[in-house]
């Protein structure tokens, strides 16, 4: 047999990676939306003949922190943060976006 040397599989540029991720994070933004409607309209997503069970009661209490502290957050970036008025209402739009 002859040895083919084989080139690798070309990359993807920047521009394709950066639209797959921005495209992966789209989708789950809108699964978690999706969730927090099921949550909140109490329609859990379980198919027919499946048994559902619960696992917020372990999950819950680190979510309440986490979200506390993302809201303490915010004005203490935005003090740090307040000479520059561009960098101060990106953090802001992405603390909010976050404790969202």
């Amino acid at each position: 047999m002859v040895d083919v040397e084989r080139s690798p599989a070309p990359r993807p540029s920047t521009w394709a990676r950066a639209k797959s991720l921005a495209v992966r994070a789209l989708r789950v933004e809108l699964r978690i939306y999706e969730s927090l409607w099921r949550w909140a309209a109490r329609r859990p997503k379980i198919a027919e003949g499946a048994v559902g069970f619960r696992y917020h009661r372990p999950v819950l209490t680190v979510l309440i922190i986490f979200m506390v502290l993302s809201t303490v957050e915010i004005p203490i970036v935005d003090a740090i943060v307040h000479r520059w008025p561009v960098v101060r209402i990106t953090f802001l739009i992405i603390g909010v976006w976050g404790v969202t």
